[in-house]
């Protein structure tokens, strides 16, 4: 009986401690992710995504602060997955941008 208790206890204390550096572990790659995408101009060429991960990252800081570390987890791993949503259509976005800027003649052409 008291080898499942001590057993019991440990498992719980492992637990425990897995979910801190589990959340600090997803900010960290968010981060990273956030880093990419505004090298790749994502910060400009794809605005919402963009800001939207860098605004869940922050709220996955601050529950981190709060130490609500699933919550932390969540919000960082959404801000990862809006972080290469960003820097994925940064790329379309600019060709979308440079195709609007050809200005057309009175025919519909295109003008090089």
């Amino acid at each position: 009986m008291q080898v499942r208790l001590v057993l019991a206890l440990w498992v719980g204390v492992a637990a425990a401690s897995c979910a801190p550096v589990q959340s600090a572990t997803v900010i960290s790659r968010a981060e990273e992710e956030l880093r990419t995408a505004r090298l790749a101009g994502a910060d400009q060429l794809a605005p919402y995504e963009f800001t939207k991960a860098d605004l869940y990252l922050k709220m996955a800081k601050e529950r981190q602060g709060f130490s609500d570390f699933e919550a932390a987890k969540v919000f960082a791993e959404e801000a990862q997955r809006l972080a290469v949503t960003a820097k994925q259509n940064a790329p379309y976005n600019l060709r979308l941008q440079q195709r609007r800027a050809v200005p057309l003649s009175p025919g519909g052409e295109g003008v090089r």
